[in-house]
């Protein structure tokens, strides 16, 4: 625990003056969206992802039950054709 703590320090004392400085500050909401993706395998380059889901949690409270509707399918696209 300990030796995370120290790493996330560093890391945003490293960060401090760079674009990505927000990245590394606490998140301070009370709503996120935890994402699972599968693939075929482990090799990001080769594999293919066959399966999203995403689960948003709102303080304590897991939200499992709702759909989740994309803006856009470009964004599945454009994810897999990086990967």
């Amino acid at each position: 625990m300990l030796v995370r703590t120290l790493k996330r320090l560093a890391d945003r004392y490293k960060h401090r003056d760079s674009a990505h400085q927000h990245l590394f500050e606490p998140y301070r909401g009370h709503e996120v969206i935890s994402i699972d993706c599968e693939m075929t395998g482990l090799d990001v380059k080769q594999d293919e992802i066959i399966s999203l889901a995403a689960v948003r949690i709102e303080g304590h409270q897991i939200h499992s039950g709702e759909r989740l509707r994309p803006r856009s399918i470009i964004a599945i696209d454009w994810v897999q054709t990086r990967l």
